[in-house]
């Protein structure tokens, strides 16, 4: 009997403990934890009353503290520390970086692009706007928006690689249209982007992605990983969305 208690000790001293699971900010009104911070389950934190935090972890799982909260994050099932949520805690801050220099115009702007997106597949909108990398989702036709103050007819969108080029038919009074059926889209294809009314130009270079994330926040990483921030960011304002 003294044996097996001496061995079920040892196994209990020795045995490996779960790694605590670790949480990213994805939205606070709390100063003291902004958005991006990284918090493990056994971290101990304070939100004030009326304070709120949005948590997500790598697989997905939200929590929303709500102020007055003192102490630890109480979860189940330790995810333990990822290189996930590291890329997502860094998304995040980029993203509240961005928001905060902008100026006043583009603040409405982005904003009333974010308010059209409801759903995985609205935020992989190429903006033509704005002069960058765009990522296409496997058996997703690939739409444009741009800018509400940029308001001319005429965009034509020309193919780096042949020249070709057409023109976007836009639709009255909306800030999205179709991809033009004439140019197709692949891995590295890049276009430039005139708009009548607009001095300068934006180029447009493509990245093909599958349509195989387990999670959206597997895929907001993987989209910053492709450098399709846009598309990052937008995502990021979906699963926020989400969660509220």
């Amino acid at each position: 009997m003294l044996r097996m208690a001496i061995a079920l000790f040892l196994a209990l001293l020795f045995a490996p403990h779960m790694a605590a699971a670790e949480f990213v900010v994805l939205s606070s009104t709390e100063a003291s934890v902004p958005p991006g911070s990284v918090i493990g389950d056994d971290q101990k934190i304070t939100v004030a009353k009326n304070k709120t935090l949005q948590l997500i972890d790598k697989s997905g799982r939200t929590i929303t503290l709500n102020g007055p909260h003192k102490g630890i994050v109480k979860v189940s099932g330790g995810e333990g520390k990822s290189k996930l949520v590291r890329a997502l805690s860094s998304l995040i801050r980029e993203y509240e970086q961005d928001a905060k220099s902008v100026g006043a115009i583009r603040k409405i702007d982005k904003k009333r692009i974010e308010d059209t997106i409801d759903s995985k597949e609205s935020a992989m909108v190429i903006n033509i706007s704005e002069t960058g990398d765009y990522c296409l989702l496997s058996g997703v036709a690939p739409k444009v928006i741009r800018y509400h103050s940029e308001k001319g007819k005429k965009v034509v969108l020309t193919a780096i690689a042949n020249g070709a080029s057409q023109a976007v038919d836009w639709p009255d009074e909306t800030i999205a249209a179709a991809w033009p059926d004439a140019l197709p889209v692949s891995e590295g294809a890049r276009f430039l982007v005139t708009q009548e009314g607009k001095d300068t130009r934006t180029l447009l270079t493509l990245h093909q992605v599958p349509d195989d994330a387990p999670t959206k926040v597997h895929l907001a990483v993987a989209l910053s990983g492709k450098e399709c921030i846009e598309q990052a960011r937008l995502m990021l304002v979906h699963i926020r969305r989400e969660i509220k």
